[in-house]
Formats: structure tokens, C-alpha cells, sequence
């Protein structure tokens, strides 16, 4: 059976933490929590143990030390803190919001807790951060603590690490509204790292959830699911990670009235003898058996669909799944293998689209892991021809002039790298900064090889169209990517005394607009000689613009901050320099000039 075909993707990570007994011992280690975080002032202990799993395995765990009721977080802030409050009062989570998402709010009672312990917290971060696996788990109000540590963890390592960091929470209350939900699915690779399991006897899970939350007009003031979640009832379990879906299927057990019952209808789950749910017994089941059971009567058919996939699952939680018109055991309305929908009633058939919605925005999304090896390759294919177009006057001469296949290929190989990082630079300027922190620092590197290697193609390919002006219409994300630049370069050079001084020529040229300017010289050098002492006005406005370059030039120079290419015989700046010589005249001193005539650029082309 294709189960990703049949499931939410959110199956996959539940089969691969209990089998590999990753959930059972998540659980063990919040039973042996030893460690206390202690808040005077809220009369609030939280026990934690950091504990070494074999293989290579570190587990960090949080739980009440005292039973917490649903009464006690009622009572201790039901209500949800906005982010223009948080960032008043507890900065610490400003990086959750997004340039789409800037609003949201979390559970006061959870967010007051985090903040109250904080030092505590910020040792223990110091303490684990370089763990890898890490596993960050909490029970009840130790699971609010076990997301906002992980979010923690989450903003401050590369996104290429968080793979090797997951979040299981037993019975642990919501603790965002729509805002926080969206502002953590925005990112690719943080919604997939939390999983929370939910006993559907345990009240806490469902203490935020009722028909408000679920509204097609709700607000974003009400509590919102993010990530996947694990729904286990007496008879199986089910995994999903559509929030709207989680809540309906919350709801749905809690208007079966199975929340908070006692006695053989909770199938085995009991309570541990401090007022709260054992989850280990209902761990110890799924490890016996399977995630979901099935629905009757499908037997060893496989109908690979998404439709299937759910209608299983909701079996297996004991929720109805098919319009009260059809006998128990029969499968109604087959055509082709696929269930007809006026088969299925109107909760599996919104949980069923839903989940197809999933799964279609999923593809769409922006991963740039996934396209990193060919970035890598791209870019070795242009640096390659910027490496065999050196007899020709450089790169960009030849890619100004020229017409061939070899242009051709390295056209479209321009293409998927500027497709690539225009996307880069949009979702990476959805999330703010932090003040004294350069977050973006990871991949800046490569986006500024990028710019340097292929804006000077796109510059070439505007000039050789008979364009002008190149600056003005300039992409964004160029200017985004300079800018970011020099604002890390500032940061950079603020938190240390010595930069590094260059000795060599760049193999680069740092100003990517570098052959724009020289472009700009050239055209102005022609429009000087056409004035022929015309418009004085005019006259003294290219002259002023040509020194301007002529400074500017002089100063890359200076700084070793140009690549040798700009010397080539066949170069567009050469040709510049030629046409520049001629209307200056020999009384012409400057720096470059003294440069020039000298020959001192000879050095550059031999090294």
C-alpha cells in the first residue's frame, strides 16, 4: 500500500517514533524527572531531566510536579497574551512572527511560566543546543514548556540541523491562537518537529478547544492547533496535522462524552495516582498493535487513496465515518476503488478535502534543502565558463557578445539559480531580526557568490539588448541581498576589533553592479563626445559622473575588491579606460590614471 497516498504525511514521523520505541521512551523519561525549575511567586514546580537514550540519543523532558487541573490553568491565565504585549513584556518570542503573520498570542498561564523561569531555562538551552538527536518533551503544562524551549532551539540553530530535533508532548494544552499557528507552518522545516499525543480521556488537551474555535468566522483571539497530532482512544489511533481537521476530530470525541470518563470505557488507561493520565499504558498498546486498526469489512483491499487513508483512521478513534443510511461492515459506494462521497457524511468528507488541500499546498512549498545540490551544480557550471572565457575578454564580455549552445546552457542554469534565490530572499524576509543577531548569516554567504557570479550575466544580457540604465530597474532581491550584506559586515564588524585586509585580486568582483557602472561610463563617454562643447551644463554633469566611476574604480582597486578580468585586453572597462584616456587628455593625474598609464594593472592579469 502507497501510504502516502493513503495518509497525512504526518503518519510517517508517528510510525517512525513508536517503532523505533522513540515515544515510550520520551514518556520514561518525564516519569523520572528529578531536576526542579521552581517559581515562587506562581507556587509553580516544574521537574526535568536531561537523559542520554541510547543509541546517540539525548531526551530532555518537563512535567508538573504537581497534578495541574484544568481548573488551575483556568485560573492561572485561560486567556491568550498578544505578541504587542509579548514584546513588551517578554520579548523572547518576537522571532515567531512573520512579515504575513506578525500578529499572534499564546496561552498566558504557559508563556508567564517560561518567562518566570527563564535563566533556568536559558542555562539548560546552553547546556543541550549542541545535542543531536534532541528530543524535547513535556506532560500537561511541561508540554507548553517543551514547545516554547523548542521554538527556542528552532530560531537559533540552521535550518539544515532541525532535522535532528523533535518535540513530543503527552496531554499538553494548546497554547497559540491562528496567528501562532501560521506563523510556525510558514517555515518549512519547524511545524513537522512537534507531535502531540492525545488521550481522549485526558480533559487537558481539550481544555482550549470548543465549537468557537472551529467557526468558519472565528478570530484569531481563539487556540489553534500546529504540527501533528497523535489521537488515541481506547480501540487505536489516528495521526493528523490539518489544524481545522484536529479540532473537528477533538470535538467529535468530546461531544461522544469519552472525555474525562473513568472505568472500562477508557480502555485501560488509568490514572497514576497523582490525578493524571498514564499515558504509558496506551504507549504499551500501540506498541503491540498497530496506529490504526481499519475500517471493518475493507479487508486486504488496496484502494490508494487519501480518502481511505482517512476514513481508517477515524474508524480507529471510534468516529463516524458513513452516513447513518448504510449497515455496519458495508462498504457503500465503490466506483473504480474510491468511495463516492455522497458515501461518507459532511465531517470525514471536510476532513477529506482538507487534508487534499494539505497535501497540494505541501508541494508548492519552498524548501531550499531539497534544491541545494542543484544550486551547487549551477553555480560550478558558471564558474566553469567563467573560467574558459578568459581568452575571450572575460565572462562578461563573452556572455555580452556571444551566440552559441555553450551561451545557451549556461542561460538556463542563470535561470534556476535566480528562480532559487528570489524565493530565498522572499521567505527569508518574511521573519524579522533580532536586534545585535544576523539569523540570515547561514546562507548569506551563498547568496553573495550567487550575486557576485550572475548578476554581472544579467548586466551583460541588458547592455547587449542596446538597454540602459541597468540600476534603475535593478531586481529586488539583488538589492535585498547587498543590503543584507553590508548590514551583517556592520554587526560583524561591531563584535570584533581586526577584518580580514585582502593582499590578492577577488576572484569576484564585490560590487556585483560593478559592469553596470562601467556601461554607464562608457555611454557617457560617447554622449560627451557628441556634445563637442555644446551644453556646458550637460557637459559638466557626464564629467562629474565619469570621475565619480573613475574614484569608485580606483577605490575597488585599492581594496583588491575587483577581479584581474576588468584588465583583459577585450574588456569592457578597458575599452572605457581607452575612450576615457582620449577626452581627459594626457594633463589628466589621478590615481587610476597614474594606475593606467603605468601599467601597474599588468601585475593583476599574472597573478
Amino acid at each position: 500500500m502507497n501510504q502516502a497516498a493513503m495518509f497525512s504525511s504526518g503518519l510517517e514521523m508517528a510510525n517512525l517514533v513508536v517503532s523505533s520505541g522513540l515515544l515510550s521512551h520520551s514518556w520514561a523519561a518525564i516519569g523520572y524527572g528529578d531536576n526542579l525549575l521552581h517559581d515562587l511567586t506562581l507556587h509553580v514546580s516544574i521537574k526535568h531531566r536531561v537523559h542520554q537514550q541510547p543509541p546517540n540519543c539525548t531526551v530532555l523532558a518537563f512535567a508538573p510536579l504537581a497534578p495541574f487541573t484544568a481548573q488551575y490553568l483556568q485560573g492561572e491565565g485561560r486567556d491568550l497574551v498578544s505578541s504587542a504585549a509579548l514584546r513588551e513584556h517578554f520579548p523572547l518570542f518576537e522571532f515567531v512572527g512573520t512579515k504575513v503573520n506578525p500578529s499572534f498570542s499564546i496561552h498566558r498561564a504557559a508563556v508567564t511560566l517560561f518567562c518566570s523561569l527563564q535563566d533556568k531555562l536559558s542555562s539548560l538551552k546552553a547546556q543541550v543546543s549542541k545535542e543531536s538527536p534532541l528530543i524535547v518533551t513535556g506532560h500537561s503544562i511541561g508540554g507548553s514548556i517543551a514547545v516554547l524551549f523548542t521554538l527556542l532551539l528552532l530560531e537559533s540553530i540552521p535550518e539544515r540541523d532541525t532535522g535532528s530535533l523533535l518535540c513530543i508532548t503527552f496531554g499538553s494544552p494548546l497554547i497559540g491562537d491562528n496567528g501562532f499557528q501560521q506563523a510556525i507552518s510558514e517555515r518549512p522545516t519547524w511545524n513537522p518537529r512537534f507531535l502531540h499525543v492525545v488521550y481522549d480521556h485526558d480533559p487537558i488537551p481539550r481544555l482550549f478547544v470548543s465549537p468557537r474555535n472551529v467557526e468558519p468566522t472565528s478570530s484569531a483571539s481563539f487556540y489553534k492547533p500546529f504540527g501533528t497530532f497523535l489521537l488515541c482512544s481506547g480501540s487505536g489511533c489516528a495521526c493528523f496535522e490539518e489544524p481545522e481537521s484536529v479540532l473537528d476530530l477533538m470535538l467529535a470525541r468530546m461531544s461522544s462524552g469519552s472525555v474525562g470518563t473513568h472505568g472500562p470505557a477508557n480502555g485501560g488507561m488509568q490514572m497514576n495516582g497523582i490525578g493524571e493520565w498514564d499515558y504509558g499504558g496506551i504507549l504499551s498498546k500501540i506498541m503491540n498493535g498497530a496506529i490504526c486498526k481499519g475500517v471493518s469489512g475493507l479487508g486486504q483491499r488496496d484502494f490508494g487513496t487519501l480518502q481511505t487513508g482517512i476514513i481508517i483512521q477515524m474508524d480507529a478513534i471510534e468516529i463516524e465515518v458513513f452516513k447513518k443510511t448504510h449497515s455496519v461492515g458495508e462498504i457503500p459506494h465503490l466506483t473504480q476503488g474510491r468511495l463516492q462521497n455522497g458515501a461518507i457524511n459532511a465531517l470525514a468528507l471536510k476532513i477529506v478535502r482538507r487534508a487534499e488541500d494539505l497535501l497540494a499546498s505541501k508541494r508548492n512549498i519552498f524548501n531550499p534543502l531539497k534544491k541545494l545540490n542543484n544550486t551547487k551544480i549551477n553555480m560550478a557550471h558558471i564558474e566553469w565558463y567563467k573560467k574558459a572565457t578568459e581568452r575571450s575578454g572575460g565572462y562578461y564580455n563573452a556572455f555580452r557578445v556571444e551566440e552559441s549552445m555553450r551561451r545557451a546552457e549556461i542561460v538556463k542554469r542563470k535561470s534556476f539559480l535566480t528562480q532559487y534565490w528570489k524565493r530565498m530572499v522572499m521567505e527569508a524576509e518574511k521573519f524579522p531580526q533580532k536586534e545585535g543577531v544576523f539569523s540570515r548569516k547561514a546562507w548569506l554567504l551563498g547568496g553573495t557568490n550567487y550575486r557576485r557570479l550572475v548578476e554581472p550575466l544579467d548586466i551583460a544580457e541588458w547592455y547587449g539588448k542596446g538597454k540602459e540604465d541597468y540600476l534603475a530597474n535593478r531586481s529586488e532581491h539583488y538589492k535585498l541581498l547587498e543590503q543584507w550584506v553590508v548590514e551583517y559586515g556592520k554587526l560583524a564588524a561591531s563584535q570584533q576589533s581586526n577584518g580580514n585586509v585582502r593582499s590578492r585580486p577577488a576572484s569576484l568582483t564585490e560590487d556585483s553592479c560593478f559592469w553596470a557602472r562601467v556601461e554607464e561610463a562608457i555611454i557617457s563617454c560617447k554622449r560627451l563626445k557628441q556634445l563637442g562643447g555644446g551644453c556646458r551644463e550637460d557637459e559638466k554633469s557626464l564629467r562629474e559622473s565619469l570621475e565619480k566611476f573613475e574614484n569608485h574604480a580606483m577605490e575597488l582597486i585599492n581594496k583588491y575588491a575587483v577581479s584581474s578580468e576588468i584588465f583583459f585586453k577585450e574588456s569592457r572597462f578597458m575599452l572605457w579606460w581607452e575612450n576615457y584616456k582620449e577626452i581627459m587628455g594626457s594633463s589628466h593625474h589621478s590615481s587610476l590614471a597614474d594606475f593606467m598609464r603605468n601599467r601597474r594593472y599588468k601585475d593583476w592579469i599574472n597573478v
